[in-house]
Parts: C-alpha cells; sequence; structure tokens
C-alpha cells in the first residue's frame, strides 16, 4: 500500500516540506517514510484551477499490481523502483497527467489527456509511455478532469483483470476490455459520480460494482451484479448521512460488503442481511 497526504492528516512521516509519502506491506498496520522528489523548478506547483491545491505537496501516489514501482503524479509525473530512495521521470508523458496501474500486469499503466483526449500506455512497468489509439470515450474530456485533490479520480482500473478499465463521466459510464484501445458507455440508468470493486457474487468472475450515484430523482449507495447493466439501491432513507459521501470502497473478501466514507460521521460500512 502507498499513501499520499498532508501534515494534518497525522499519520505517516513528514518529508522535507512538511507533506507526507508513505508505504505500508502489511496492510496498513505499520508505515515507511518514502523520500519526496524536489520540484525541478526549485518551489512548489499551485494548480491553475484551485489556488488551495499544490501539485506538488498534494501529489497522488500510486503502485504497480506486483509492488514493484511506486509513481507519483507531480506536474511531470516520476516512478521508483528502491521505494523511493530515487525518483525518475515518466518518459514520454506530457506534463499534469495521472497515471492508473493496471491490478493485475505490474507492467502496464494507463493515463489519458483530459484536454486532448489522447490515451498513453506503459508496458514497462512506468518508466515510458507511448501514445495509443483510442476511441469511444466523449469527444470532451474536459470537464471530467478533477481540479481538486478529495474529488474521486474518474479512471479506474478492475481487479484481477488484465486491461479492464472503467471511467466516469458525465456522459455515462464507460468500460474497456482491451487496455483503453476501445470503450463502450455502459447504460445502467445510474448517474455514476463514485465507483469501486467487491468481491464477485458466486459463479461470477467479475467483481460487484459500487457507486454512489443518482437514480431517477434519488442518490444514494448502489451495487451491481453485472458489470453495470443494472443497479440496485443498498442503503435507504434512514442510512443517508446528509447524502454527503466522500468515497465508496467495496470489499475485495467479503461479497456484498462496501465501506462509504461520510462527511463528519466517519467511515460506515454495510453489508447484505
Amino acid at each position: 500500500m502507498v499513501r499520499s497526504g498532508t501534515p494534518h492528516e497525522g499519520v505517516g512521516s513528514e518529508g522535507h516540506d512538511g507533506s507526507t509519502l508513505a508505504w505500508s506491506d502489511d496492510a496498513g498496520l505499520s508505515w515507511k517514510p518514502l523520500g519526496r522528489p524536489r520540484p525541478a523548478s526549485g518551489g512548489d506547483a499551485v494548480s491553475p484551477d484551485n489556488p488551495r491545491m499544490d501539485l506538488y505537496r498534494d501529489a497522488p501516489i500510486l503502485v504497480s499490481a506486483d509492488g514493484a514501482a511506486f509513481v507519483l503524479a507531480t506536474p511531470q509525473v516520476v516512478w521508483s523502483a528502491d521505494r523511493g530512495r530515487s525518483w525518475t521521470p515518466c518518459i514520454g508523458l506530457p506534463p499534469l497527467l495521472r497515471p492508473v496501474a493496471d491490478r493485475k500486469d505490474g507492467q502496464l499503466f494507463y493515463a489519458v489527456d483530459f484536454h486532448t483526449g489522447d490515451w498513453f500506455v506503459s508496458v514497462d512497468g512506468a518508466r515510458s509511455f507511448a501514445p495509443v489509439p483510442s476511441r469511444g470515450l466523449p469527444s470532451t474530456l474536459a470537464n471530467d478532469r478533477p481540479t481538486w485533490r478529495e474529488v474521486a479520480f474518474p479512471l479506474k482500473a478492475t481487479p484481477g483483470h488484465d486491461g479492464d478499465l472503467w471511467f466516469v463521466s458525465r456522459a455515462g459510464l464507460f468500460h474497456s476490455a482491451d487496455g483503453g484501445q476501445n470503450f463502450a458507455r455502459i447504460d445502467g440508468g445510474l448517474n455514476v459520480e463514485m465507483l469501486d470493486f467487491g468481491k464477485p457474487p458466486a459463479g461470477a468472475a467479475h467483481p460487484a460494482l459500487f457507486a454512489i450515484g443518482t437514480q431517477g430523482d434519488v442518490r444514494g449507495v448502489f451495487r451491481s451484479d453485472d458489470r453495470g447493466r443494472s443497479w440496485m439501491r443498498i442503503n435507504d432513507p434512514g442510512h443517508e448521512y446528509g447524502r454527503r459521501f466522500r468515497a465508496i470502497a467495496g470489499d475485495p473478501r467479503v461479497f456484498g460488503r462496501v465501506y462509504v466514507a461520510t462527511d463528519g460521521r466517519g467511515v460506515v460500512y454495510g453489508e447484505p442481511q
């Protein structure tokens, strides 16, 4: 596991700039500090979209499926194969992009340019990226580009399935089974805001999908057991927490169990009765 945060969160080890990066190999019971590269310009990089967001200190971090590579999405994305002792720029990846790691093949990473729609793939553990033709996503992705660190990133990779990707867009939910070369819109009647994966239903190979979304005039927590073709609401009017849902995560070990981060009421979880 890897994490990125700021000192007020109180977990991890502070770097030279006061921010934190850390990794864990015991399911989060303990954390080891990661060295953070200094900005190439010698100073911080403030987001042009949000002055409260520092693109350097708030940079997301991700890990390859095999745990061999850490990738830090600073304005110029960098990778490390020695647990942060050294960082190297990712060749071929334009600035300000945020890669996503494949959840099965440790060599595969993906990235999309929200401005141009260009699709990039790495087959060497994030060391280099190359543009790959992609079709099926909306022609305009600018509105789907996150401009705040707490917004869920729209591109997600499916656990246990190489090349299997989902993209949560304002234009709908899109799925690719070939590493992003082809996307198809999945019309399940739910306007999805956040998406995650849980243990597959009995007899199925693909994980269950969990989402925060709106169906008709009802906003809530939903689950799909058929890859997004249909959705069932799994919370009720007594468990809405002000509808201020901040994050959602499915449990990979227990079918139907889902964790939801609320705004001020902590993290709650539910599972089928």
